[in-house]
């Protein structure tokens, strides 16, 4: 059963960004006129129907635009409104229905990138993105100094998540680190106190409560779950 996020473009521009205006900070015409070539050449590439694309920096919208159509065969134009698939249960630790979000806290940015083709999720326009607009590495550095877990630091991320009674994700330890289950497992690797990453560099991080010990919410790209129980 998939999960459909009914989230437009917009509202997850309105989670990321501050509340104030917006609308005098842009990205310099030649620096935008070369984000929209490289996302509209790996569109032609991929033959997605469509796509948006939106850029905060700063905790500000400096960059949105839709590309394309809905689908070959709605070719109604997409709108920075259009409504996006974002994943299913047996996806939900990839990068979803075509989208790939790649936060940036220390510029309090954010590259968001949909599109409308399973599979697409325009990494090699975030990652050019991420180096020509905030000056960043490609891919966000590893922390090298992330040291192993042991069995009685694990305890505190292992269990049992929940998102809105439609995912359910199990945190393990077998014995050297964390694994991940879904329909299938995911080794983890650490790369901060509270940061992991699987295989495919799908990153997820695990957040506590006040006064807990144990982390209450598991939080990767758009979606977040819920510990289960106690």
């Amino acid at each position: 059963m998939r999960i459909v996020a009914r989230w437009s473009v917009l509202v997850l521009l309105l989670m990321a960004a501050s509340q104030a205006e917006a609308a005098d900070k842009v990205l310099p015409q030649e620096l935008e006129e070369s984000v929209t070539r490289t996302i509209e050449e790996e569109l032609r590439e991929t033959r997605a129907p469509g796509a948006a694309v939106a850029i905060v920096r700063d905790g500000e919208v400096v960059y949105l635009r839709a590309f394309g159509v809905r689908s070959i065969e709605e070719r109604t134009p997409v709108t920075p409104d259009t409504l996006f698939r974002l994943g299913s249960t047996t996806k939900s630790v990839r990068r979803g229905y075509g989208s790939h979000i790649r936060f940036l806290p220390e510029r309090r940015g954010a590259v968001i990138a949909l599109s409308n083709e399973n599979g697409v999720t325009l990494h090699r326009s975030v990652d050019r993105i991420t180096k020509a607009v905030f000056g960043l590495p490609d891919e966000p550095p590893r922390n090298e100094q992330a040291e192993p877990l042991t069995a009685a630091q694990a305890e505190r991320y292992t269990g049992t998540y929940v998102h809105a009674d439609l995912a359910k994700f199990t945190v393990t330890w077998d014995g050297k680190r964390l694994v991940l289950k879904t329909d299938k497992e995911y080794p983890l690797e650490r790369t901060g106190p509270d940061t992991f990453q699987t295989e495919d560099h799908q990153g997820l991080a695990f957040v506590d409560k006040p006064g807990q010990t144990r982390a209450k919410y598991l939080h990767m790209d758009l979606l977040s779950a819920i510990r289960a129980g106690k």
